[in-house]
């Protein structure tokens, strides 16, 4: 099933997604430690004071799993997977004390700084609910131990490994502007492909895109030789490769680089 085809199956029917959901018989079943280990991973991995796998019914959101919190579920009305339950890509909330979607959540105002939900995908191309991290920043919120608005400062860098950012030949831009003004001016219509959610590919195009307000469909694939070889076929009209990669097909002229991360040219 292809990206565009599952956004539709996601968004078209509720009431058979509901379906699709309850055909899992896991709404209020007891905890599972293979849920709770996601739940805890996400957590340690995103630096997140909550981490939940959240599964969407009718009018709650059931956590299945959950970290830095006591809740058991919470109303749909509001949240934040509700207004993630149309989209086939991660919602991201820098701030949603900010964001008028969710003012009539419990966890909102002066709770939930930024909140992050990836999609949970089934084969029949239903989305179910979502893995969410959120970061705490009401220290009086929970006993966390911390203030996550003061006590956390970066001390070092551990790497920097350097991408070019290149698309297909059918985009008409030759640099990060003109690609940025053409995405902007075709909102919804051009993808760009990752090696899955959470990784830096993803990370750094989902930061391009709320620094210049495009609208790009993220396609996840299972590695790097499929990705490549669906920005090469067209499939997805940018990616962020390595640069001896992106070199060696614009030479060719399969891609074309239009940018790079670092800040001085390779």
């Amino acid at each position: 099933m292809t990206a565009s085809a599952s956004l539709l199956r996601a968004t078209e029917s509720e009431e058979e997604r509901i379906k699709s959901l309850r055909s899992y018989q896991i709404l209020d079943t007891l905890p599972d430690p293979s849920f709770d280990d996601i739940a805890w991973m996400a957590a340690r991995f995103c630096d997140a004071s909550m981490s939940m796998i959240s599964l969407v019914d009718v009018e709650r959101c059931w956590f299945k799993a959950k970290v830095g919190t006591d809740a058991e579920a919470l109303p749909r009305a509001g949240s934040f997977c509700d207004a993630a339950i149309q989209r086939l890509e991660l919602l991201m909330v820098p701030d949603a004390n900010l964001d008028p979607r969710f003012r009539s959540n419990p966890l909102v105002p002066d709770s939930v700084g930024f909140y992050a939900g990836a999609p949970l995908l089934m084969p029949d191309g239903y989305i179910i609910g979502f893995v969410t991290d959120s970061l705490i920043i009401n220290p009086i919120f929970k006993k966390l131990g911390y203030d996550a608005r003061t006590d956390f400062a970066p001390i070092s860098t551990l790497t920097d490994v350097p991408l070019v950012v290149a698309t297909h030949p059918s985009v008409p831009a030759k640099n990060l502007q003109e690609f940025v003004a053409y995405a902007k001016a075709n909102p919804g219509k051009l993808a760009y492909g990752s090696l899955g959610y959470g990784g830096p590919h993803y990370i750094l195009v989902e930061w391009l895109k709320l620094l210049s307000g495009m609208d790009l469909l993220h396609v996840p694939y299972s590695g790097s030789a499929p990705a490549l070889n669906a920005a090469i076929a067209g499939q997805v009209q940018l990616m962020l490769v390595g640069p001896a990669i992106g070199l060696q097909h614009a030479k060719t002229g399969r891609l074309n680089v239009i940018a790079v991360t670092p800040e001085k040219r390779l």
